[in-house]
């Protein structure tokens, strides 16, 4: 299965399960258990070749997640794994975030700088940042050290690029 079709399969397991955790008010619960699930399934990987050796090691992946997952949850892995989907099941994980954190109005902002920034200037910008997108935001902080300077901010929605290099190019176009 291609990552097209893994994407575009997952989000109908990924929504059920969004909506179904949310009527029994347990979204971090589910999101937690997707987690496990996903971790249990790198150490049993041999499972997700086909449904025989899924049902073979089903007890081995679900001692793997004995006690971090409840029934409801148990039940909703066996339709993946009935429907030989189990090798999606990291791609449900990531769609469930999706759709959790457009439900919080949340946004997940990316912001690169060539060293790390302090707390005081990380709380500042997520700051500015949130009170102008009106979303609360979650910072993925990435250190990339072949930047020469200055910030850039990337989000599903905006690219604030205020870095040395932007700057140059952009100058050198002036001139």
């Amino acid at each position: 299965m291609n990552f097209e079709n893994k994407t575009f399969v997952s989000h109908p397991y990924a929504e059920a399960a969004f909506k179904f955790s949310s009527e029994i008010n347990k979204t971090e619960k589910w999101l937690y258990m997707l987690t496990e699930s996903c971790t249990a399934l790198k150490f049993t990987p041999h499972i997700l070749s086909n449904i025989y050796f899924f049902k073979l090691n089903k007890k081995n992946f679900f001692n793997n997640l004995s006690g971090k997952i409840d029934v409801y949850f148990e039940n909703f892995l066996k339709i993946i794994a009935y429907n030989d989907r189990l090798i999606i099941l990291p791609n449900i994980l990531k769609k469930f975030i999706e759709i959790k954190n457009i439900s919080e109005n949340i946004e997940i902002v990316q912001i690169i700088t060539k060293f790390k920034l302090n707390q005081k200037l990380l709380e500042d910008i997520k700051f500015l940042i949130s009170n102008k997108i009106k979303k609360k935001i979650k910072v993925q902080l990435k250190i990339e050290k072949s930047l020469l300077g200055g910030i850039v901010i990337k989000s599903k929605n905006f690219i604030i690029d205020s870095s040395i290099k932007n700057r140059l190019n952009k100058l050198s176009e002036y001139l």
